[in-house]
């Protein structure tokens, strides 16, 4: 606030503003943005089996508990880290809120290493897990996965991420587009076609869900069918909207 200890250490573009709108924002494309950014956190389907796995006594309704747990855990933190800085510094918030504070404030910098350090440590999660779709994609079989094909293939990947993180700046925009985009082909676009896939080849005389041609299929496996194809939809429409309105938001 005015007259803080820091506050003269801001430039303009840090300083608190708040709008006069309230809650009307929330009903406007823009907020699909913020959409787009929350997704980023649902997107660690691909560590899914690895995470299984490594589970005791792993057994599904065990899994269940864990990502129950997990993923409810991690939303109440973050809520609370969002809802603090948004109230702190309203829409001058960064896209990295710590940018916001200023470099003389001790807790602030420590706060910096913090992440900095979790950022350090926590990045081989995501980033083995993209070499290993990667080589799928590649349809590299595992006997052919040695030591050597795994390290030029990482250090490719390190050179792309590496030199697109020196021209994208703005973390904002990166969360928020990669969000309205590959996240919502990983959260709301793959898992239904891929159940209807399963669901389909189990069947040897499937033909059309949609015209209710399967009457080996439970009424109820049928109604999760058309959910999930209306998710699929409803994925792509604010997929495509959150990236339009990201581009948009980046060019004011």
């Amino acid at each position: 606030r005015e007259g803080g200890k820091y506050y003269g250490d801001l430039t303009k573009e840090q300083l608190p503003h708040f709008g006069d709108n309230g809650i009307e924002s929330f009903f406007t494309p823009y907020s699909l943005v913020l959409v787009s950014v929350i997704s980023t956190a649902y997107i660690a389907h691909y560590n899914a089996p690895k995470f299984y796995d490594e589970l005791k006594d792993a057994t599904p309704k065990r899994f269940d508990i864990v990502v129950m747990f997990a993923f409810g855990i991690s939303g109440i933190v973050m809520s609370i880290i969002g809802c603090v800085g948004f109230m702190t510094f309203g829409d001058a918030s960064s896209g990295f809120i710590l940018d916001n504070y200023s470099t003389n404030d001790v807790l602030a910098s420590l706060s910096r290493i913090g992440v900095s350090l979790s950022v350090t440590f926590s990045y081989p999660l995501p980033f083995s897990g993209g070499r290993d779709g990667i080589m799928d994609l590649l349809e590299i079989p595992h006997e052919k996965r040695t030591t050597s094909t795994i390290r030029c293939i990482s250090l490719a990947m390190l050179v792309v991420i590496t030199n697109l993180a020196l021209f994208l700046n703005n973390l904002t925009f990166v969360v928020a587009f990669g969000g309205a985009t590959l996240s919502v082909l990983v959260i709301y676009f793959f898992p239904p076609l891929m159940y209807r896939a399963v669901l389909l080849s189990s069947s040897e005389q499937a033909t059309d869900v949609e015209e209710d041609t399967q009457p080996q299929l439970p009424r109820s496996v049928k109604w999760q069918l058309r959910m999930g194809m209306g998710m699929l939809y409803f994925g792509i429409a604010i997929g495509i909207i959150g990236a339009i309105m990201s581009i948009a938001d980046e060019s004011l």
